[in-house]
């Protein structure tokens, strides 16, 4: 039978404080997963990049190299490593990058540089194969000498990269169509800090630390970020994500495609991001995962054979529309100890054990409208909260 829930008058909402440790620990045992835990490690991930970037004094500064080659530059032909091109080429420069190099390439004090590895060229590393700085320390690099400089209007396209890419404190770079990998002890792709960089294009695969959970792409601290029409797939470290934000702030994450990951977007502490028309499958925690933020937007997003599909929790004022989570293992959409969260035009079909919709005990004024729910395995809908709100909905099942 379908159940049609109309619209009740109910009282005002009142906003969920996530600040508030009191609500961060009501009743953990009910809550997906451990903050703390999650907090401990990202930090982790940052003091690690940290360390790559130790303050110079200026007589240490190599004013020998003189950016003066404007290219196009040729490696191998003009250079015979990337590193030479890099510490060689003026702003606005085009580097061709052909064959294999084992390089950790550091590039600061760039602007406008190319880097083009043309879908052929490979560089390997043990860690960072390309270190980008905007920082205003000195970077020591693999020579042992300190780099510094503003990098702005960077790519970095067409590589096979064995290792990972940071970016640091820098604005206006593009990674675009890169196959990166691991092993190596670091994330596929890091920004942290800065903003207003486009990764796109790339396959972000296979990545894992040793003692540090590697994830596919890392944006911590970081705002106003394009990451479009990347594939991110096979990152197992434990707690490891296909994307994870940090303390974001209106990043795009648009047409993204995260498989068999821990967990495939999950966003923590971030605002105001948009996070549209992806598709997340196979990851064995959740497919898309909100915890902690606020006022984001999921739109148009696929969900299925995850463990959950999308989980929110302790978060209020976010979007959910035109979701389609079905056939998770364990449910479609979750909701814990969140609030004045909006689900709109959303289906969740054929999700087994908690079932299509599952909102528990603390989860409270959110709206839930012209959204359907069949075909799942205890109840197609469980609403353990309070002034939950449904209006023009489709159930088959509610509060089994």
């Amino acid at each position: 039978m379908i159940l049609a829930i109309g619209c009740e008058k109910q009282p005002a909402p009142t906003a969920i404080d996530n600040t508030n440790p009191a609500v961060q620990n009501q009743d953990t045992q009910n809550l997906k997963f451990d903050a703390a835990k999650m907090q401990k490690l990202m930090e982790a991930k940052l003091a690690k990049l940290k360390e790559m970037v130790k303050p110079q004094p200026e007589s240490n500064h190599p004013k020998s190299l003189a950016k003066t080659t404007s290219g196009p530059i040729n490696v191998p032909g003009d250079y015979s490593t990337i590193q030479e091109a890099v510490d060689a080429a003026a702003d606005g420069a085009v580097i061709n990058v052909t064959g294999s190099y084992t390089e950790d390439v550091v590039i600061s004090g760039s602007n406008n540089i190319t880097i083009n590895g043309g879908g052929e060229a490979t560089i390997t590393s043990n860690h960072v194969a390309f270190y980008i700085s905007n920082y205003g320390y000195g970077l020591i690099n693999h020579r042992g000498y300190g780099i510094t400089g503003d990098v702005k209007g960077l790519t970095i396209k067409g590589f096979k990269i064995i290792g990972g890419i940071v970016i640091y404190s820098s604005q206006y770079v593009t990674i675009k169509d890169n196959d990166i990998s691991g092993p190596a002890d670091c994330d596929g792709i890091d920004v942290a800090s800065g903003g207003t960089n486009t990764i796109s294009g790339n396959v972000v695969h296979n990545n894992s630390g040793n003692g540090f959970t590697a994830d596919g792409i890392v944006l911590q601290y970081t705002n106003n970020n394009t990451v479009v029409g990347n594939q991110c797939y096979s990152n197992h470290d434990p707690g490891a994500c296909g994307i994870n934000e940090y303390y974001g702030i209106a990043n795009e994450i648009k047409n993204n495609v995260v498989q068999d990951n821990t967990l495939g977007i999950q966003l923590f502490h971030s605002r105001y991001d948009n996070i549209a028309d992806c598709k997340a499958s196979s990851n064995s925690l959740s497919g898309i995962f909100l915890w902690f933020s606020n006022n984001n937007s999921v739109k148009s997003c696929e969900t299925f054979q995850n463990d959950y599909g999308i989980i929110i929790q302790t978060s209020s004022s976010n979007q959910i529309n035109d979701a389609n989570s079905h056939n998770n293992n364990d449910s479609g959409i979750d909701l814990y100890g969140s609030g004045l969260n909006t689900i709109t035009g959303s289906k969740a079909d054929n999700n087994l054990n908690e079932g299509g919709m599952y909102f528990d005990l603390y989860t409270s004024n959110n709206t839930i409208k012209d959204c359907e729910a069949s075909g799942n395995g205890s109840c197609d809908v469980h609403d353990f909260g309070y002034n939950n709100i449904f209006t023009n909905c489709q159930f088959g099942s509610f509060n089994c």
